[in-house]
């Protein structure tokens, strides 16, 4: 249907289509090997950076599925994109925060929470 194609021709143009293949590798195939083996999974550190690499290739991906309208010839980023990232990252965290001050993280009246604190898989 012609209506629904131009969608995608849109993105198919300038550099809007190797941000979309980008965002084919990025979301799934990249996350997906570097989370495979065990010990990434246990790495505090190895996580936080798989979850900033997830959050921003969803940014990237809001960014190709809105801007090929307004931007025809390729990706712009500019101080607009950067401040609103940053304000509604401010709000999150701030949400974040003042719920959390709000109540305990740990159960505190658990009976068994010194033996979880303390267990390791194997």
């Amino acid at each position: 249907i012609p209506e629904e194609t131009i969608y995608y021709m849109k993105r198919q143009v300038g550099s809007w289509h190797s941000v979309g293949t980008l965002l084919a590798w990025g979301h799934f195939v990249v996350p997906f090997f570097f989370l495979m083996p065990r010990a990434v999974k246990r790495s505090p550190g190895l996580l936080v950076l798989a979850a900033v690499w997830q959050l921003f290739m969803h940014f990237l991906d809001l960014h190709w599925a809105v801007m090929p309208v307004l931007h025809h010839e390729g990706v712009r980023l500019g101080l607009v994109d950067v401040g609103a990232l940053c304000a509604i990252g401010g709000v999150f965290l701030a949400a974040i925060g003042w719920v959390s001050s709000r109540r305990a993280l740990v159960p505190l009246r658990d009976p068994r929470l010194s033996e979880s604190l303390s267990f390791e898989n194997v």
